[in-house]
């Protein structure tokens, strides 16, 4: 389950949350594995157990009507938003894997820089959230 919610919260006036989530916990299957294998090692294992889950809950994804939000870091937090209005390109990734899982990448790029701004990473409902910002872009 990667907390993902659908709803409509109004956050500020004229402004109305359309979805907000985290990255999938499958998306950090690669780190599990590791910090499983670390665990023989003087319990290193524990302390990367203690930062996934730190670094999947300091991720934090939200859309509303007028922008896009993506906040991560677990000790000094990085904010990046991009305004709907200035949205010019929306583009999915899924590798092998991530279709395997159900997981996968939505980027953003606005006409300011010839690339994609926004990232929201290891999601588990991309082709949706890709959907749902391109009815807010038209």
């Amino acid at each position: 389950m990667s907390g993902d919610k659908f709803r409509n919260t109004q956050i500020k006036s004229k402004e109305t949350q359309i979805w907000q989530g985290h990255p999938a916990f499958i998306n950090y299957i690669g780190h599990f594995m590791l910090a499983f294998f670390l665990i023989f090692f003087y319990g290193l294992g524990i302390l990367y157990f203690i930062w996934i889950f730190l670094d999947r809950n300091a991720r934090r994804y939200v859309i509303t009507n007028k922008k896009v939000t993506v906040r991560r870091g677990i000790i000094a937090n990085h904010t990046d938003e991009v305004e709907i209005s200035h949205v010019r390109s929306i583009n999915m990734r899924q590798g092998a894997i991530d279709r395997i899982f159900g997981i996968g990448t939505v980027y953003l790029g606005t006409a300011g820089t010839g690339k994609m701004e926004i990232a929201i990473a290891g999601i588990s409902t991309p082709k949706k959230i890709k959907e749902e910002i391109s009815k807010l872009i038209n």
